[in-house]
């Protein structure tokens, strides 16, 4: 078997590189991480693990193996070990994107939003074209109060992603929340628009409408929520 690395032929039976030391077992490592993946597809996170544990002890430097880990962590409800997980990817491999995209998503729910913050800004600085960061941004910067951040990130969002219409509700409750509520009217509006099933969109507006003392809005969305969002109460 021929070295990947330092191009050195090996015996078959080696899994490392006598010269180099590079791993060797790269067919077998395959099989592993398709055998993990299609557990994953159907649910079996157990079988899964097991599979990733064998490429990790046979290569302990396999980014893959490790971010495919932190996922079934992720999934699994076990933060703190996908946080290990991606943070062993970004010591092998400081520049694999979706590892800091994923884990600046565990910090954010791990109650971390400085550190998910830190994520989403490396991977903007690294590749401005990663999209979905600016609404992770925007999230993470509205958690922490920093509102204007917020709007930045939220404004880029759905500027860049369209489709991206929680960017638009979160700019609704900000623009709310700081009292321009013309500006906010016009957010959930444009998600009603695209979503004429969003209950939460048309709460708000009943909101929004009664403290602009307009009660034949505010009752028309009041109405048109519960509609939507049938509670046998008048709270969404």
């Amino acid at each position: 078997m021929r070295c990947e690395r330092c191009g050195t032929v090996n015996d078959e039976g080696n899994k490392f590189c006598f010269e180099c030391g590079n791993f060797l077992q790269k067919k077998v490592t395959d099989a592993h991480l398709m055998l993990a993946i299609e557990a994953k597809s159907i649910g079996d996170f157990k079988e899964a693990m097991k599979e990733c544990k064998i490429m990790i002890e046979e290569n302990p430097q396999n980014p893959l193996a490790h971010k495919l880990m932190g996922s079934l962590y992720y999934h699994e409800g076990m933060l703190d070990l996908a946080i290990k997980s991606y943070e062993t990817v970004l010591d092998i491999n400081p520049e694999f994107l979706d590892a800091y995209y994923e884990l600046g998503i565990c910090y954010f729910l791990n109650c971390q939003p400085m550190k998910s913050v830190a994520m989403f800004s490396q991977i903007l600085e690294k590749d401005p074209e990663y999209r979905a960061s600016h609404y992770r941004l925007g999230i993470s910067y509205y958690h922490l109060g920093d509102l204007e951040n917020a709007k930045k990130h939220f404004t880029e969002s759905f500027v860049l992603t369209p489709k991206y219409l929680m960017a638009h509700y979160y700019l609704g409750l900000i623009n709310a929340r700081q009292g321009d509520y013309e500006a906010a009217i016009q957010q959930f509006e444009k998600i009603l628009e695209k979503n004429p099933k969003s209950a939460i969109s048309s709460y708000q507006l009943s909101k929004i409408y009664s403290l602009l003392e307009d009660p034949e809005k505010a009752e028309k969305y009041k109405k048109l929520a519960n509609d939507l969002y049938p509670s046998g109460s008048d709270i969404i």
